[in-house]
């Protein structure tokens, strides 16, 4: 059995500054064995990666350009290859097409940026002999969707993911790990309904199968309920009070949200290091995102990097 440590970080497209951060991180405490990093369209830099000993694990969209979402693995430890293509989104906004003036009160400005972006990868992770399902996720931003929306989103990625188990199950068994940026708490409907993710945080709820009118659902164990509030359960000191700060809601003011988390399958349950699982507090991180600077101008992510470690 290995412990293996799990790093995953939404770096929101700053990367000029992710691999100081990294660097930070590593240096005080053990490099993660997985890396997975989310909008992160250039990658870290052959030097980092020789330093702490990772590898990448190519994902690339159909005409080989490289795609947002990243994972970094040592390759001494475990083996990660793709276990099914990537699905990719294009988002068009902001390329200026046309502008043309009419007199001095209107002026038309037409834009459109084409960006492929990947909303979930699934890995064939193999560890001591023994195969899993990884999958990194990256759900379209809660701004843009109300909580009907995300629901169907969240049935939808786990169909997909549920296929795959299926069509390889005696591969993968009932070992399933997803992890990344849902864009939910662990409240919403997307992450507790049945027809979502059913992400419980009783790993004793965590059934391979529950009926709910005529159709089978799996229950996934989401450890993350036990990271909202400000005070660590076995700790007792304080900290953030999630992974991403917004204060600007017009309902629900949390204005600390829990987006950033790993929910694995009841095979699974047991296998997880409850103390492991924490936010990493970057102090800058911190400050910026308390002061309300815009994301646009930022120097850092507006996401705290999510960390845990699974005996496997």
């Amino acid at each position: 059995m290995a412990n293996i440590t799990f790093l995953y970080w939404n770096t929101a497209n700053k990367g000029f500054t992710q691999e100081k951060v990294l660097n930070a991180l590593f240096r005080t405490r053990q490099p993660a064995d997985i890396l997975l990093l989310g909008e992160c369209p250039s990658g870290l830099s052959p030097a980092f990666l020789a330093h702490w000993g990772l590898t990448e694990l190519p994902i690339l969209a159909k005409n080989g350009q490289p795609l947002q979402q990243r994972a970094y693995y040592q390759a001494a430890k475990l083996s990660l290859t793709l276990a099914a293509a990537v699905p990719v989104v294009k988002r068009i906004q902001n390329k200026l097409l046309k502008r043309q003036q009419f007199g001095n009160d209107y002026e038309e400005i037409i834009r459109r940026l084409r960006v492929s972006i990947t909303r979930l990868v699934q890995m064939h992770l193999v560890v001591n002999g023994q195969s899993y399902l990884l999958a990194s996720v990256h759900f379209p931003s809660k701004l843009a969707q109300d909580e009907v929306s995300q629901l169907q989103i969240a049935r939808s990625y786990k169909a997909k993911l549920l296929d795959t188990a299926t069509h390889h199950a005696a591969t993968y068994g009932n070992r399933l790990i997803v992890v990344g940026d849902f864009n939910m708490n662990p409240f919403d409907a997307g992450m507790v309904e049945p027809m979502g993710f059913h992400a419980l945080g009783n790993r004793d709820q965590a059934n391979p199968a529950t009926a709910r009118h005529y159709d089978q659902t799996p229950i996934f164990y989401n450890p993350c309920w036990s990271l909202l509030g400000d005070y660590h359960p076995t700790h007792v000191d304080r900290r953030m009070g999630g992974s991403f700060y917004y204060a600007k809601s017009a309902s629900r003011r949390l204005f600390w949200h829990l987006f950033d988390q790993v929910i694995v399958s009841q095979e699974m349950a047991n296998a997880f290091v409850p103390s492991s699982l924490s936010f990493v507090e970057v102090p800058t991180l911190r400050r910026e995102m308390l002061s309300g600077v815009e994301r646009r101008q930022a120097n850092f992510s507006d996401h705290f990097p999510l960390t845990f470690t699974l005996a496997l």
